[in-house]
């Protein structure tokens, strides 16, 4: 295998390093802890974009790359959430909801590659993602602008803002979990 068939899980592998780095500059006591954070959260998405967009390109699809993408994905989200969580900007519950899907889902994965099954995701879970990114995102942009002194009279909105985009991503995380367990329902009767 070539170093660029490599490359995908390569940059699948950094985005979880990446994620390590986001999390300890969150919590750094310097005045832009949240700016880094958010620039290194940009790098890890853009990792993300590159990875999937070489691997298709080259043909170098695998079945490692095809778990640990969606891995790097939730480590990095799930990293986010849990930041925002214990400055209380979000729910605890919230989170909770999003990390027993993920679990879920990701149990059921390992659970079909070790019986030689690819269960794909199903449509909402894009949905589900898409929400999950832009809510971190805004939040990040909240935490960023708030950093810099610039949104101290719109703190009210944001904040209610940040709670209308979180029950969205919920909603989608509980209605995409549903559905990919009925989806993936025979996996449950196999053994």
């Amino acid at each position: 295998m070539t170093f660029l068939q490599r490359l995908p899980n390569i940059l699948s592998l950094s985005r979880i390093l990446l994620a390590a780095f986001f999390v300890i500059f969150f919590f750094l006591p310097w005045d832009y802890s949240k700016t880094a954070s958010f620039l290194i959260f940009i790098l890890a998405s853009i990792t993300d974009y590159l990875d999937g967009k070489i691997a298709r390109k080259i043909g170098g699809v695998s079945k490692l790359g095809i778990f640990l993408d969606p891995l790097a994905d939730k480590i990095l989200i799930l990293g986010a959430f849990v930041c925002f969580v214990d400055l209380k900007i979000i729910p605890a519950w919230m989170v909770i909801v999003i990390l027993a899907r993920e679990f879920l889902i990701t149990g059921m994965r390992i659970y079909g590659l070790t019986i030689g099954e690819h269960f794909p995701a199903v449509r909402i879970a894009k949905h589900k993602t898409i929400s999950q990114i832009v809510s971190v995102y805004f939040i990040l942009s909240y935490l960023v602008l708030k950093e810099w002194g610039i949104i101290a009279s719109l703190n009210f909105h944001f904040q209610t803002a940040i709670l209308g985009f979180m029950y969205l991503t919920v909603f989608f995380t509980i209605v995409s979990g549903i559905s990919y367990v009925y989806h993936n329902r025979e996996l449950f009767y196999r053994r």
